[in-house]
């Protein structure tokens, strides 16, 4: 079943001076509790294309064109406050480096604790429990320490698992992961993979994966989406598009990352 259908988005830098387009017709399809993958080389489109989806993009980029259909609405058109209750609870985002998206003057429990302040009528009791069992569940064997510690305190693995915990706070169903393990170690990278598709069978959600790391694409994804300039080139199942790549740039990705 399908959960959210990106349809000729289209994204221009400068667009009040006659822009450039960033982003030309992209489309996409994600179905309910997937794993799709969406690939290419930096300045492809990639995390421009995940932002756009929440409307976080930097000032100076324009959503242009396109619709984003998510259960039924379309994302691009809905009002501040109608987007503002979309975020975190129905679509939640793990950016690619959490020690510049965490705040770093709040302790990291606070932070993930703002999630369930804006959307739940928690007591500040329930708030903190709920925050000690998500750290809990995202394998951080110490979640009253990591609870009180700043971001900086942390190491790169688990302030990447911290910011999990943040975005299934509510038990999204859609979150978008940029570049999740970029900055991790092999054994690291390897536990978080094990920790998303954990996460996607216990809590029946999908995931966006923003990443040019196709081992991870080939372990993690049923469907992939391959990049280059601002436009989709190829889509399939991750077995077809990586045993048997139609497009020529997706061979030149597969010859560079040593798969052929």
């Amino acid at each position: 079943m399908m959960l959210m259908q990106i349809k000729n988005l289209s994204v221009t830098v400068n667009a009040k001076a006659g822009g450039k387009k960033i982003l030309d017709d992209v489309s996409l399809q994600i179905s309910q509790r997937s794993i799709f993958a969406l690939v290419g080389g930096s300045g492809s489109g990639k995390s421009t294309t995940g932002l756009s989806i929440l409307r976080l993009l930097d000032p100076g980029l324009t959503i242009s064109s396109g619709e984003v259909l998510f259960s039924g609405r379309d994302i691009l058109k809905l009002p501040p406050e109608q987007l503002r209750q979309v975020r975190g609870k129905d679509i939640a985002m793990v950016f690619q480096e959490p020690l510049y998206a965490f705040n770093p003057v709040l302790p990291i429990g606070r932070q993930i604790e703002e999630v369930f302040l804006s959307h739940t009528d928690f007591s500040p009791q329930k708030r903190t429990a709920e925050t000690l069992r998500l750290l809990d569940i995202v394998g951080i064997k110490e979640p009253r320490r990591v609870y009180k510690s700043y971001a900086h305190q942390l190491s790169g693995g688990m302030r990447q698992r911290a910011m999990i915990a943040q975005a299934v706070a509510l038990k999204p169903k859609l979150i978008i992961a940029d570049e999740p393990t970029s900055s991790l170690d092999v054994t690291l990278q390897a536990r978080i993979i094990e920790l998303f598709m954990k996460l996607r069978d216990d809590l029946n959600l999908s995931v966006l994966l923003i990443t040019h790391d196709l081992g991870i694409v080939e372990h993690m994804a049923d469907t992939v989406a391959v990049m280059n300039g601002g436009q989709i080139i190829e889509t399939g199942a991750v077995t077809q598009v990586l045993k048997n790549p139609q497009h020529s740039y997706t061979q030149e990705l597969l010859t560079y990352a040593g798969r052929t």
